[in-house]
């Protein structure tokens, strides 16, 4: 299968989260290598906003039927885009708790979910602990941006 597109789901306008900085971030790396779209929803001064490359993803239009379809978002929300019946589903678990809540490993065991991402080995194996399928979770570690975290300088005695 050759992806040509990618959708990603999830809120950017929440006041400075850590999934809206996530969503943002890892949308814009993506974007470099291929096209794409973030769904959320738009505030009311939309049009005011300046980051051109922010805005243009967001107004991108592609068809969720033959794109990737990445959500960031817990489990519980992921419903409705199954639904949609995407070419190709992967759910974002970003979760540093446990237990792994019973009620979201029949939501990533469903056949509609592709693959599972997390940030971390120890969701990857509550998750697995929990009953959730091993096969479909890939440990993508959170990215570092370099120009805000920098090594400190080492201090002379």
């Amino acid at each position: 299968m050759k992806v040509d597109k990618i959708i990603i789901h999830g809120e950017v306008f929440c006041g400075g989260s850590g999934y809206e900085n996530h969503i943002i971030q890892f949308s814009k790396a993506l974007n470099k290598i291929i096209p794409v779209q973030i769904n959320c929803q738009r505030p009311v001064d939309f049009d005011r906003l300046e980051d051109k490359e922010l805005k243009e993803m967001i107004q991108r239009n592609f068809d969720v039927e033959d794109s990737v379809n990445v959500m960031i978002g817990l489990p519980s929300y992921w419903e409705f885009l199954l639904s949609m019946n995407p070419m190709k589903f992967i759910g974002c678990v970003i979760w540093e708790a446990t237990p792994f809540p019973k009620q979201w490993v029949n939501i990533c065991n469903d056949e509609r979910v592709n693959q599972l991402w997390t940030p971390s080995t120890f969701v990857k194996n509550i998750m697995i602990e929990s009953g959730v399928d091993e096969k479909k979770i890939y440990v993508i570690p959170h990215g570092v941006n370099l120009s805000v975290f920098r090594a400190a300088e080492k201090i002379d005695e």
